[in-house]
Formats: C-alpha cells, structure tokens, sequence
C-alpha cells in the first residue's frame, strides 16, 4: 500500500513545476501532501524516496497552510523561515497560529 501511494506522490511531484501556479497544478499538490501526510510513522532517514517527495512538495507549500502540515507530519526542522511565512501571511488562521506555535517550540532559535 505504501509503495502505490509513494508511487503516486512521486508522479505527482515529478509532474509539477517549480511553483504551483494554476488551479490544476495546485490541486496535484493538494493531493501530494494528502498522500504524504497519511504515511505513518515514516522515518524520512530511512526512506530517501519519500525524504525527496517531502523536500520537494515542501518547496512548492512554502508560505501555505499546506507547509505547515507536513512540516507537523514529519516532524520536520530547520523549517522556521517557511513557518515564519505561514505566520505573517496568515496570522489570523489556525495555520499561522500552528506555523508561530512550531517556531516557539522549536530549538532552531
């Protein structure tokens, strides 16, 4: 079952630009971080497919609410300019409120 929804994201992620610009590429990002963030218990060191899928899909997240979820997922660091982006650009959405509360908590500082 992993190996079909990692296959997925892979398509998905590979089949995006830089940025997701329109509608229809936004919405392959979308379903890229569903996939991602319904992986269990994922030791990204251990999995350097999936590590590539979440660098990647991060990239095209950054500053969205969408960022700040799979930065949560997979307990991701050195993210805090990314979640710092979240935070101004939504400072009133459960988002930015997250986004700020990973900042605080995080040992980045």
């Amino acid at each position: 079952m992993r190996r079909i929804v990692l296959e997925i994201v892979l398509a998905l992620v590979v089949s995006t630009s830089s940025r997701a610009a329109d509608s229809a590429e936004q919405e392959k990002v979308n379903t890229a971080v569903q996939a991602l963030t319904r992986l269990q218990e994922v030791n990204l060191d251990e999995k350097p497919a999936v590590k590539a899928a979440v660098e990647r899909v991060l990239e095209k997240t950054r500053g969205t609410p969408n960022f700040v979820k799979l930065v949560r997922h997979f307990n991701l660091t050195n993210q805090n300019a990314g979640l710092l982006e979240v935070a101004i650009n939504h400072p009133e959405e459960e988002s930015g409120v997250e986004a700020t509360r990973l900042v605080l908590a995080s040992k980045d500082l």
